[in-house]
Order: C-alpha cells, then sequence, then structure tokens
C-alpha cells in the first residue's frame, strides 16, 4: 500500500528553491481604523526568503518487500530530495578540494544507486520501463570490457529508454549532446519539465497569499510574475512562464512544439539575464560577420538554441 505523502514544509522549499532577503523593517505601521493606526516595533529582525520554482545527483541485498514497506514513512520527497542535495554538496566540495575519502565517497554512492536501480526492475520491472520509456538516457555500469558495454546496449534496449522521452535518443541521431546550444536546450526543457511539479507544490502554500504582478524585460522581452507575500518572512515568485508549464504536454509534437518553445525562450533569456558569464559565453560563440551588434549576435544565439531544441525533439527546422 502506497503511504500517504505529505506537503513539503516551507522549511524544505526555502532550502531546495529559496534565497535569504534583507530583513524586514525595524517597525510597522497597522491601521486599527479610520485615522487611527498602531506602530509595532520588531526587537529582532524577521527572517525573510525569495523562493522560485526554477533552480538555477546502496543497495547490496533487496530484503524482503514486507520488510521493506515497514522502512516507508511519510516525508515527502521534496524533502527526501532537500536532503539529499545536501549530503551530495557536501561531499562535492570535499572533493573539489581534493579529500580522497570524499571521491571515494561520491563514486560509490554512484554505482551503488545504478545497483539499486537493476534490483529495482526485478522488483517494478513494468514501472521501471516506463520511467525509462520517458527519459531520454538512463545510468549505466560500463569498463573497457566488451561484455559489459554489450550487457548495458542490451539493457537499454530492453528497457526501451527514451521512446516516449519529452527529448527522444534514436541510434541514428547525429546530434551531439555536448554542443553549447543543444546543453541549453536540453537544460531548459528539463527544467520546464521539473516546473510541473514544483510550480504545483508552490501554489499550495500561495492559496489565500496577497498578491501583486511584476513587470520586468530580458533584453525588451517582457516577462511578467505574479509576488505572493506569506505573512512577513517569505515571498514567493512565480513567473507567468513557469506556471505555463504546468499545462504543457509530452512528448514535444508539430501541435505543441510552439507552447514547448514558449517557455523554453523564456529560461534561457532569463539564464542569459542572470549569468552574465554564461551570456557572455554564448555571445562569444557567433561569428557571424553580418551581425556585428550585441542585440543582432543575441538573437543568432537564441536562433542556435531553437534550432538545437527542434533538433532534439527530432522535429525538422
Amino acid at each position: 500500500m502506497k503511504a500517504r505523502e505529505d506537503a513539503p514544509d516551507l522549511a524544505t522549499l526555502r532550502r531546495l528553491f529559496g534565497r535569504p532577503l534583507p530583513p524586514g523593517p525595524s517597525k510597522e505601521e497597522v491601521q486599527i481604523r479610520p485615522g487611527r493606526s498602531l506602530t509595532f516595533y520588531n526587537r529582532e529582525p524577521r527572517e525573510r526568503w525569495s523562493l522560485r520554482p526554477t533552480r538555477w545527483n546502496l543497495t547490496k541485498e533487496l530484503r524482503p518487500p514486507g520488510e521493506l514497506a515497514k522502512a516507508v514513512d511519510k516525508r515527502p520527497l521534496l524533502h527526501l530530495l532537500d536532503q539529499r542535495d545536501q549530503l551530495m554538496e557536501q561531499i562535492f566540495a570535499r572533493a573539489l578540494c581534493g579529500d580522497e575519502q570524499a571521491i571515494r565517497l561520491m563514486i560509490s554512492t554512484a554505482r551503488g544507486a545504478v545497483r539499486a536501480l537493476e534490483n529495482l526492475e526485478k522488483r517494478q520491472p513494468a514501472k521501471l520501463q516506463a520511467r525509462a520509456e520517458e527519459n531520454s538516457d538512463w545510468p549505466v555500469l560500463l569498463s573497457l570490457n566488451p561484455q559489459d558495454i554489450k550487457h548495458a546496449e542490451e539493457r537499454i534496449a530492453q528497457l526501451k529508454v527514451g521512446t516516449k522521452a519529452t527529448i527522444p535518443r534514436r541510434p541514428n541521431q547525429k546530434l551531439d549532446p555536448q554542443n553549447l546550444w543543444t546543453q541549453l536546450a536540453a537544460a531548459a526543457v528539463q527544467e520546464c519539465e521539473d516546473n510541473k511539479v514544483t510550480v504545483s507544490e508552490f501554489e499550495k502554500h500561495c492559496v489565500g497569499a496577497k498578491r501583486k504582478r511584476r513587470n520586468r524585460k530580458f533584453w525588451g522581452t517582457p516577462a511578467a510574475a505574479t509576488i505572493y507575500s506569506l505573512g512577513y518572512s517569505d515571498v514567493v515568485i512565480i513567473a507567468d512562464w513557469e506556471k505555463q508549464c504546468v499545462k504543457l504536454s509530452a512528448p514535444i509534437t508539430p501541435s505543441n512544439v510552439s507552447q514547448w518553445w514558449h517557455v523554453v525562450k523564456f529560461w534561457v533569456l532569463e539564464y542569459w539575464w542572470s549569468s552574465e558569464k554564461t551570456y557572455k559565453t554564448a555571445i562569444a560563440k557567433i561569428f557571424d560577420k553580418t551581425a556585428p551588434k550585441e542585440f543582432q549576435k543575441r538573437n543568432r544565439a537564441l536562433a542556435q538554441v531553437r534550432k538545437a531544441f527542434r533538433s532534439l525533439v527530432g522535429l525538422r527546422q
């Protein structure tokens, strides 16, 4: 029996999607009736956060199903994701600093996760295959041994990996997944897929909250958003393009590609706007002499992302 999953609390959402804001005002005027107000003074500044749905990583032997079921609790999956991310970020930070034990732990964790998937395939083959069909790629263990490579390829074929994915992968594909434009398009599609879940979780906490509209522009392109005030502490910002992600259908076909490109384009523009280094890297890739000005290069770069996006999903330009 499936355990009921509680909604993630705000503390979990803050850690996963939040950034701290400056403390609130030290005093606050509250109107109690027309012409009469009271002043409240805060002894300590309140902690305030801004949250966005868009984010800018075991088993050696399976226990019996009944025993495993007893270990299932009601913690929401986003809470578990939060704990996993905190742990892996710490391990990765230590590995980057040259900690050999952390490097070993990263390797063993990755290998353990792949083996856990293989064990899960034995117990839940239909459900795992359904997820494999929706994913563009799949984690496997490989070595230089030709037999390992053969078994991995057979397993991927048996699971029908990517056959129903938003971004399908096929044996005859010529696109390069390491190409900058392809990476941008793939990252955008993945974020839009994730927003189908995260936006809904955010909106659960925004019911009845005070709201106001915010309008901004990314190089002249209007981008509206709704700001929700949750009491005196948290501010949730959901862009219109993030809300539109919830309504997207998969796979991407000629009939819905324009809706997908609309949100993908806004993701790319906001990503470039918030990351000057990434933006300059993209602009530097445009060598077209007919586009000497920055806005022309930016338009050419966006056109390259669109071309890569359509190629990713198997549509002609």
